[in-house]
């Protein structure tokens, strides 16, 4: 992860999150933005194997702001891993945060 653009979208996605919350594994956080309605539940149930939601669906110990930014950040963080093109790293990350100010606006 040498390259400059990987680590500029890492840390402005890590500067909207306490570094304790960073344990979310990669796995379970493209899982959420990949996620359709239809596959809710099932998700839901893996989370809350991980540990990330308590059992009654609700997130451990922070609000949707921070987890949608937390999964944003290690989704990124996998991409940059995997050696994703940065453009496309970005434009998920463009996508992303009008997907999510989008559900603030309808909420």
């Amino acid at each position: 992860m040498s390259n400059p653009t990987y680590k500029k979208l890492i840390e402005r996605v890590a500067d909207e999150i306490p570094p304790s919350m960073w344990w979310i594994p990669s796995d379970v956080a493209i899982a959420n933005l990949e996620i359709s309605h239809s596959t809710r539940k099932r998700d839901t149930r893996l989370l809350v194997a991980k540990g990330v939601l308590d059992e009654k669906g609700k997130r451990k110990g922070f609000n949707r702001h921070e987890y949608a930014a937390l999964v944003m950040f290690r989704a990124v963080q996998a991409m940059a891993d995997r050696d994703v093109a940065a453009n496309d790293i970005k434009q998920l990350f463009e996508d992303f945060k009008t997907y999510d100010n989008s559900r603030t606006e309808a909420a």
